[in-house]
Parts: C-alpha cells; sequence; structure tokens
C-alpha cells in the first residue's frame, strides 16, 4: 500500500469539482491508486511521491478497469497515455479532450440522430391514423 494515502485523497480532492467526484468516489480512486503503487517512486526503505499526470489521475477517478488486476489495469493505462497503436492514440486524444479542454458533454447532441422517414412520420402523425395504401392494403402488405 501506499505510505501515503492522504497525499494522493489530496490530488484526486483537487480535481473534485472539476470531475464531479463524490467523498465515496474519491475514496475509491485513492483504493485503486493506492493499490497499483500510484505516485511512489524509490526504494521500499525511502519512498517519495511524485503526482501522477491529470490525464491517469482521470482515469483512477472515474474507476476505469477497477475491476481488473493491478497489473492488466497498469498496463492498459500505460498503452492508451503512451498511445503505441493508431487505437491508443485515437483513446488518449479523447481523453485529452476530455480532461484537459474540460469537456463535460458529448460532441453530438443525439448518438443515433434520426432517420429521414422518422422525420418524416413525426412530421405527418396522420401516418398511424390515415389510410396508408402500401402499408394496409390487404393486397399489398408483405411486399414493402
Amino acid at each position: 500500500m501506499l505510505q501515503e494515502p492522504n497525499k494522493l485523497t489530496s490530488v484526486f480532492n483537487n480535481h473534485a469539482e472539476e470531475w464531479n467526484l463524490d467523498a465515496e468516489a474519491i475514496a475509491a480512486a485513492v483504493e485503486l491508486a493506492s493499490k497499483d503503487k500510484l505516485g511512489t517512486s524509490g526504494k521500499k526503505r525511502k519512498r517519495s511521491f511524485t503526482p501522477p499526470s491529470k490525464l491517469l489521475l482521470f482515469l483512477y477517478a472515474k474507476g476505469l478497469m477497477a475491476k481488473e488486476s493491478s497489473l492488466v489495469r497498469k498496463a492498459k493505462f500505460k498503452e492508451v497515455l503512451e498511445g503505441a497503436t493508431p487505437e491508443m492514440q485515437k483513446a488518449r486524444e479523447r481523453l485529452n479532450t476530455i480532461v484537459l479542454k474540460g469537456e463535460i458533454a458529448p460532441t453530438r447532441t443525439q448518438i443515433n440522430p434520426p432517420t429521414q422517414f422518422e422525420l418524416f412520420i413525426q412530421m405527418h402523425p396522420e401516418w398511424y391514423s390515415g389510410w396508408v395504401a402500401h402499408r394496409d392494403h390487404p393486397d399489398l402488405k408483405g411486399y414493402f
């Protein structure tokens, strides 16, 4: 365990409002970061605390990969932060956008925008109450 969890708590508290972290989320982040010995450097006898990057703190604060083992989690976080593959470069760019630029909402208002047909039906409510030949004629059912 990290010898100075209070320092980690302090680091996460600094971002609590920005990242919408409550006391429970901070405690979980500190526990997870402590398991991974986040912020420690030096030999066992003389450990010093080095504040981690804001990107890495954010990953811990949001509990990403919390159910994974420490080894797997640290390796995956390292992949993302180094951006070794094109996929990981995209992940890091997205993380930069969220954390460093302060994005709090998705860039699109709707994940799946309505199709042209859905827009047509919204503009023509009679579609459901009226008679539509290709939908309602008994000889045409099943062809469209």
